[in-house]
């Protein structure tokens, strides 16, 4: 089965507050998730070699230790979650504002312009041709990061507008729909649903019972199977204000699904204070 869960991502997100991380565990939770014990060892050496972990024990009995070298996580941007439940609450109203990136930069500097086009898409911007962005929120701030350190700063141009117009278009909701890929994200949105309404039963039985080291494997793996589900939603989602969505925009419904059940997780095994836990903030 596949859940989009990496090896990588399973390590992550079973450490605990400590640092630590018993790798009878993460070995238990990899095979309810489809991951064998091959494919989880392989990925403990790779981290190891990069200095971000030691291992204590040999096996399944040992323990994975953090070091002082920061891991990579491939969660989600604590702000961002943040963002997308503020808009689902009302508290974060669209100012009427198009934000424009422009840029020119030469051939010669192709990495650099290649690296500010990702960035743009990273925080939520459309590409309206070649070397000209929007987006609907203020991300000046985001991306003047980049700016300096590609040293490009002379070749940008930053703009506001509330008189956008392309090819005679100039009702915001039909530009949000025709800049951003709407039908896909609304998809991912969808799945999530789909993905809590096949986990709820199950969970609820579990969230019942005495806690188990069998029960706390396979909660463990509901999270991460969820958490995968929440963060392939949001991935490309460019969290446009709801005043540019459709009236059946699913996000806010699939987002409270989500925190519903996440919520019973993180109760249930709360005291195991794993990092997973700690990469959704909802307030």
């Amino acid at each position: 089965m596949h859940t989009g869960i990496t090896p990588r991502a399973l390590i992550e997100a079973l450490i605990r507050a400590d640092g630590s991380a018993p790798l009878g565990q993460i070995y238990d939770v990899g095979r309810l998730l489809g991951l064998d014990d091959q494919r989880v060892r392989l990925a403990v050496r790779r981290m190891i070699a990069e200095g971000n972990y030691l291992q204590h024990g040999r096996g399944r009995q040992g323990t994975l230790r953090q070091t002082t070298g920061r891991a990579r996580s491939e969660r989600q941007d604590e702000s961002f979650v943040r963002f997308a439940y503020a808009q689902d609450a009302g508290q974060a109203d669209w100012d009427g504002n198009w934000h424009l990136l422009s840029f020119s930069i030469p051939e010669k500097q192709r990495a650099a312009r290649d690296a500010l086009r990702v960035a743009a898409l990273r925080f939520g911007g459309a590409a309206v041709h070649g070397g000209l962005y929007v987006s609907a929120h203020p991300w000046e701030p985001l991306l003047e990061p980049d700016i300096d350190r590609l040293e490009v700063g002379d070749s940008v141009l930053f703009a506001t507008s509330r008189d956008l117009r392309t090819a005679s278009i100039s009702d915001p909701v039909v530009l949000a729909a025709r800049f951003w890929p709407l039908p896909a994200l609304a998809r991912h949105y969808q799945e999530l649903s789909d993905r809590c309404d096949e986990l709820a039963d199950r969970l609820h039985l579990l969230t019942e019972s005495p806690e188990s080291h069998e029960s706390t494997v396979e909660l463990l793996s509901i999270a991460l199977r969820l958490a995968a589900a929440f963060d392939a939603a949001l991935r490309d989602d460019p969290l446009l204000p709801p005043e540019l969505l459709p009236p059946t925009w699913p996000a806010p419904v699939a987002r409270a699904r989500f925190r519903e059940l996440w919520g019973r997780i993180h109760s249930a095994l709360e005291r195991h204070e794993i990092s997973l836990f700690a990469g959704y903030v909802f307030s």
